[in-house]
């Protein structure tokens, strides 16, 4: 998706404003700074006239605010140099929490459109980049064009014919439109092509354990390499395009401080100048040519801002919920589904559904892989909302309610596999919450997690992504814990039994449903015996 500038425009004033007052210091230090070298440039003419005989003055004050000149710069450079960088720094922090926020607010339908390798590269890269230009690059260009203009303008007043010779053989192709699409095509496919690498990458070593046991580590590997490959061809176009702009751009360069060196000899020899206005030509030259140079590496700069600032602002234009307040209710009495239809692009995947679970009449879902019953609790979780139908809740004084985002937090849920994130066992189970070891031992008895007694550091035992270092059932009865520990007035759990054996199996089953006969119970399931110990059961097909 490509914006316009003046999306980009608007955005951009959106995100700077909360540090305009840092970037306008930084801009004004870098002005102070341009008037600082221009007067380093005339202060060394008049010494140098001085010191040649042209002028019978005291050379000492002179050389005073040369000093004042060369340090004071140094001085301002730093600062402004310091301010950048955390302006940067904080930038980049708060656009990577707006992105990763925006994400996670993200719908279903949208989540499945988004690889973490491609959101990754988006966080970092494309990140950095954005933030560069906002903080850096921009100001730069803006004080750079300001340089060049006060340099010319300096010049001009000593020799209007070299400052005209300077600005004719300026390098203007590279602020043309051609260039830029150039440009830009190139940093399109490149990024594309590092996003689809960083997803290989991503997913080879999340899943490196069953890659080596499938045995595709040579399938994976050749995919990965092909990736590569493509990318290196990608960043070498834009390499060799950027070679060959360069050197057209150094070429231009040197003529020009050839003219210049060449003129003002010229003139010398003629006595029409003196030693110091050569001395300033030669420097003047450098400080427009500069300026000039800094022009030329701007102009990649701005392609690749542009380029991922759309690859930004894509991720704020996806689907997402909005937040809402948690409404919690003392109880919930029934769900009802009513005609409910769902269907995921052209698939559909739930039709004219219409069911009712109830407290204390546990629900079982079955039917075989893709008939929607894990779409089933994700409606009712409001990860995804029906295309068609209603579904319901009726709280402890039998209000019907439509279901929405904000009744989540009356939902306890266990999803099918592995769902532990990196950290200890107690972080997993009570997150940012508040339980005593009293109720986080009851949830463990509960959910058959007993082992973590046994563990060398018990609930403060640290497990590694995707619950390395547990097996897959003993995962399972964590997440079992983590979920029924909110003491929800409805328990969904999506195969529960999936990964125990049979004795633990019953165990689990014997227990929730005891501790869970005040509750609404729905459990998704291929488990047969499990289905036969709950009251209804739906069969999805």
């Amino acid at each position: 998706m490509t914006f316009t500038y003046r999306q980009h425009s608007y955005w951009v004033r959106s995100f700077a404003k909360r540090y305009r007052t840092r970037l306008s210091l930084y801009f004004l230090l870098e002005l102070a700074g341009i008037v600082l070298s221009l007067l380093f440039v005339y202060w060394s003419k008049i010494a140098i006239d001085r010191a040649t005989g042209d002028f019978e003055k005291d050379i000492a004050p002179i050389l005073v605010l040369i000093v004042f000149a060369a340090l004071g710069g140094v001085v301002l450079r730093s600062f402004s140099s310091w301010i950048d960088e955390n302006t940067r720094l904080l930038m980049g922090v708060s656009l990577q929490n707006r992105i990763t926020k925006e994400q996670m607010l993200s719908s279903w339908v949208s989540i499945k459109q988004r690889q973490t390798g491609d959101l990754m590269i988006r966080l970092q890269e494309d990140n950095r980049e954005v933030v560069q230009m906002i903080a850096t690059s921009g100001i730069s260009f803006l004080v750079t064009i300001l340089k060049l203009l006060a340099s010319l303008f300096f010049l001009w007043s000593m020799d209007p014919i070299l400052a005209a010779m300077i600005l004719i053989i300026t390098p203007l192709f590279l602020f043309s439109k051609l260039y830029f699409k150039k440009m830009r095509l190139l940093n399109q496919e490149a990024k594309a092509a590092d996003s689809a690498v960083s997803n290989i990458i991503q997913e080879n070593l999340r899943f490196r354990m069953i890659i080596q046991a499938l045995g595709l580590l040579f399938y994976r590997d050749e995919k990965l390499r092909a990736e590569q490959t493509r990318l290196l061809q990608l960043k070498m176009r834009q390499i060799n395009f950027s070679l060959l702009s360069n050197s057209i751009v150094r070429l231009t360069m040197n003529t020009g401080y050839l003219i210049a060196f060449i003129w003002g000899v010229y003139r010398l020899h003629n006595q029409e100048i003196s030693f110091g206005t050569m001395t300033a030509f030669l420097q003047l030259v450098g400080r427009i040519q500069n300026p000039i140079l800094s022009a030329a590496s701007f102009a990649p700069t701005f392609v690749r801002f542009r380029v991922s600032l759309d690859r930004i602002l894509e991720l704020f234009e996806s689907k997402r919920k909005v937040e809402s307040s948690p409404i919690m209710f003392d109880s919930v009495q029934k769900i009802r589904f009513e005609n409910v239809f769902f269907k995921y692009e052209e698939a559909n995947v739930i039709q004219d559904l219409s069911l009712q679970a109830s407290v204390g009449k546990p629900l079982a879902i079955l039917g075989s892989s893709g008939r929607g019953k894990t779409t089933l609790l994700r409606l009712l979780l409001a990860l995804c909302t029906p295309d068609r139908g209603k579904i319901f809740l009726e709280d402890g004084i039998n209000e019907s309610h439509i279901l929405a985002e904000e009744h989540r937090s009356n939902f306890a849920f266990v999803p099918q596999g592995n769902s532990l994130f990196t950290g200890t066992i107690k972080e997993n189970i009570v997150g940012s919450s508040s339980f005593s070891i009293e109720q986080i031992n009851a949830a463990l008895e509960l959910s058959c997690a007993n082992f973590v007694h046994d563990l060398p550091q018990g609930i403060h035992t640290f497990i590694g992504e995707s619950g390395y270092g547990l097996s897959e059932g003993q995962a399972q009865r964590i997440a079992i814990a983590r979920a029924i520990i909110k003491d929800a007035p409805v328990w969904l759990f999506d195969e529960p039994t999936s990964a125990l054996d049979e004795e633990t199996s019953t165990l689990l089953i014997k227990q929730l449903l005891y501790e869970g006969k005040n509750k609404i119970l729905i459990f998704v399931t291929h488990d047969l015996k499990l289905a036969e110990c709950c009251d209804t059961s739906v069969y999805l097909h």
